[in-house]
């Protein structure tokens, strides 16, 4: 019997996924992709299909935690992490019918997104203008699935055939009016009515379906007004118990009070702060007392003292012992906000009280908000500094895995990534950061700024450990590329996701030839510093001089002046070119010895050598260990900000959790 190919896609990737204004919509669109990839997996398998790649498993033994979940083949699992890329192959007979994959996705998408409309927004339909109609074209016209069969080749030919099927270009979205919705800018927010002319109205819907059982304003503030698409990655989480298994299979996470709850950007970034307190039982009183005091002031009509109870980080769990906990409160179950005091003064940011949950002129919580700002400040004396409002988001993904697949087999590849997922939630997690997807080659994490470079290499180790059963030579060893992005908390998610995107691949991949790592700063007004070299030394040496930093081997004049004064010369060194080496190497050793006099004398090696750190830091590098060249100072700026976001006991603390 002649053996038949089946390639199978679901998109729009990023426009589902990265379209998201906060931690919960990033991890539910990942989630809810992933689920629906799965559930198209599971009905190829149901029909006789053998799934090449990825490499899952056999229907009756698969091996991926989310598949094993949709085709119920253990009691016990309850994944919450998406897993499952969006495309996959499969072999199949001649008289597999891959029109049966749609119909599955198109009745699981349609049953999730008709439970959200019955418990959350049907009750609230007569306050809109047609939105039974707007949520009908947007559910049925937003995913395109894309199919190709055909006879088995030798040659691998079939590769090329999804890509050609994509540029056909048959699905076309539906065309929509009105206003937009505040996330997902291409499509209608689903009250119906313009604020041109409707405003009231438009407000009066969006008001009232805050109101809905399981809904609170923190699930959708008053600024959103979402389409039908979004409310449903927004919602779905807040389904009842019942609800959630019905439609989705399983409850993710087996928590459905804490399936929403993911920890938001704000908490991330105080999380290096946290840790820090945690180290230091000698600081255990000072926190003790700020949260005493936001015990007796906030009123928790909008959860703020248990708002991050989900986020089970392996360093934070002193806080959660009994000598931490105040009036039942630990702190590291407080909203984020709290601990920042940019947010906590912003009254629509941090509300303290029912009556100050909506937007107004004046703030009825003036007095309280003041009390805490001035406990917040005593705080951060008490313990040395105050949280930093930057975390980290990590973007990883495979290099030229589509040659690698046409070299080795597809089923080798596959098992190999297989081990390499399983192994990423246990290294993301061991450094206090969280996994948003883990699929295939494919990564996603927030992090805590410290931990972030180190949390990147120990995946990079893990990819290529994942691979070493297969002893390939040294001309056909499997890497990896990444972007760091460590980014303002009030910097719009989804932007920075983008951002992320572009430095994985247009620097890190393109623009460094892959294996390579990319790092950027995003401050709340835009991309600061960027700096990009291959993995082989340079993120050791970029941190390496941060140590020196926090050591202060390093005046804060002579990068002022080394910068301000030299900055041309330093881009124009080139450490592969004698004497434009040279030309940057005595420019920055005669500033350094200006802030150093004893540095000319005695600790002349141990200057030359601080100088030459600094430059090596700054040598661009090719993923492949080619010297490139010119010099990137930026990496010493990027250097200063870790060293300034790093704390000793939160590095030790994520190493040790």
């Amino acid at each position: 019997m002649k053996r038949y190919v089946l390639h199978f896609s679901l998109g729009p990737v990023q426009g589902f996924v990265a379209q998201a204004r906060r931690t919960r919509d990033l991890w539910a669109g990942s989630f809810l992709l992933s689920w629906l990839s799965g559930q198209a997996m599971a009905e190829t398998l149901r029909q006789g299909g053998d799934i090449v790649f990825p490499a899952v498993g056999a229907s009756d033994a698969p091996r991926d935690p989310l598949l094993k979940a949709i085709l119920g083949s253990t009691i016990d699992n309850n994944p919450h992490i998406g897993s499952l890329p969006n495309r996959f192959k499969a072999e199949v007979s001649s008289d597999f019918q891959p029109e049966s994959i749609v119909e599955s996705l198109r009745g699981h998408w349609r049953k999730l997104a008709h439970s959200v409309w019955q418990c959350h927004v049907q009750t609230v339909q007569e306050q809109g203008h047609g939105i039974q109609d707007i949520w009908q074209r947007q559910i049925e016209g937003f995913w395109d699935w894309q199919w190709v069969m055909g006879e088995h080749r030798e040659d691998d030919s079939d590769a090329s055939w999804l890509d050609q099927r994509k540029n056909w270009r048959t699905h076309w979205p539906p065309c929509e009016g009105g206003d937009h919705c505040t996330i997902m800018g291409e499509w209608q927010e689903l009250s119906g009515y313009t604020r041109a002319r409707n405003r009231e109205r438009q407000d009066a819907f969006w008001e009232a379906l805050r109101h809905q059982s399981g809904i609170g304003r923190l699930d959708l503030r008053e600024h959103e007004r979402l389409c039908a698409i979004a409310l449903v990655k927004r919602l779905f989480p807040k389904l009842p118990r019942r609800a959630l298994q019905e439609t989705i299979g399983w409850i993710p996470g087996g928590n459905p009070n804490t399936v929403g709850n993911w920890p938001s950007t704000a908490y991330m970034s105080a999380v290096p702060w946290l840790l820090r307190i945690a180290a230091q039982e000698n600081r255990a009183q000072a926190l003790r007392r700020y949260v005493s005091a936001i015990s007796d002031t906030v009123d928790d009509y909008l959860g703020q003292l248990a708002r991050e109870k989900s986020t089970q980080l392996p360093g934070l769990k002193p806080l959660r012992e009994k000598e931490w906990i105040v009036s039942g409160h630990s702190p590291a179950e407080l909203d984020g906000n709290l601990f920042h005091a940019s947010d906590l003064a912003n009254a629509s940011h941090t509300p303290l009280s029912a009556s100050g949950s909506r937007a107004h002129d004046a703030d009825p919580d003036k007095e309280a908000r003041r009390y805490l700002l001035e406990a917040l400040d005593k705080l951060n004396q008490e313990v040395g500094g105050a949280a930093r409002p930057f975390y980290a988001i990590l973007l990883m993904d495979g290099d030229r895995l589509g040659q690698l697949l046409r070299q080795i087999a597809p089923g080798a590849v596959s098992q190999a990534l297989g081990r390499f997922t399983e192994c990423v939630p246990k290294i993301v997690k061991a450094r206090n950061g969280v996994t948003i997807y883990a699929g295939g080659d494919d990564v996603l994490a927030l992090s805590p700024v410290p931990a972030a470079i180190e949390c990147a290499l120990e995946l990079r180790r893990a990819y290529q450990q994942a691979f070493a059963p297969l002893a390939l030579n040294a001309h056909a060893q499997p890497t990896v590329s990444c972007a760091i992005v460590f980014t303002h908390m009030h910097f719009a998610l989804q932007n920075a996701l983008q951002h992320a995107h572009r430095q994985l691949d247009d620097v890190a991949k393109e623009g460094n030839g892959r294996n390579s790592l990319a790092l950027s700063i995003l401050l709340a007004g835009g991309e600061n510093r960027r700096w990009a070299a291959g993995f082989e030394a340079a993120p050791q040496t970029l941190l390496q001089l941060q140590a020196q930093i926090e050591r202060k081997q390093y005046s804060t004049s002579f990068f002022y002046n080394l910068f301000h004064r030299y900055e041309g010369i330093l881009r124009g060194g080139t450490p592969q070119a004698t004497e434009d080496h040279r030309l940057a190497f005595d420019v920055a050793w005669a500033e350094y010895c200006k802030g150093k006099p004893s540095a000319a004398g005695e600790d002349r090696q141990r200057s030359r050598e601080a100088v030459q750190l600094l430059l090596d830091a700054c040598s661009r590098q090719r993923g492949d260990g080619t010297p490139m060249s010119g010099l990137q100072p930026d990496g010493v700026h990027i250097a200063r900000f870790l060293a300034q976001c790093n704390m000793a006991e939160s590095i030790a603390l994520a190493k040790n959790p």
